[in-house]
């Protein structure tokens, strides 16, 4: 009986932890604007200088709408959170794009996709 008491605590305590952590993770990304600073396709390693960030951004708002700057030109779409699978999923008017988060806290944010067949990675930091 002991046990069974033990195990139900232990799956409480762990589900208010994944709920806190989900709820972490939205907060997170819709806490402003995310500037990239280093870009991974296939091979190819790019970093983005400061001045370059001030024209390569993200930013995800609360309403599920989101804004992309690359290279001065601004796209738009609709983003959600996939919780279970920690993925944000990007759609706009001609393609959606799955990108798992692998790093996320208050100052960065890693991103892994897959993009006609090349692995892509983002870095990215909360600009001031």
């Amino acid at each position: 009986m002991k046990k069974i008491l033990i195990l139900l605590i232990a799956t409480v305590l762990y589900s208010f932890t994944s709920f806190d952590q989900k709820q972490d993770t939205l907060r997170v990304l819709n806490s402003g604007k995310w500037s990239i600073k280093a870009a991974i396709y296939g091979d190819q390693n790019r970093s983005f200088t400061e001045e370059d960030q001030k024209s390569n951004w993200m930013v995800f708002h609360k309403d599920g709408k989101y804004e992309v700057m690359t290279r001065g030109i601004l796209s738009t779409g609709t983003w959600k959170l996939n919780k279970k699978e920690n993925v944000i999923v990007i759609k706009n008017n001609k393609k959606t794009y799955h990108q798992k988060i692998v790093k996320i806290n208050n100052e960065e944010l890693a991103m892994e996709s897959q993009i006609n067949g090349l692995k892509v990675v983002l870095n990215l930091k909360k600009s001031s």
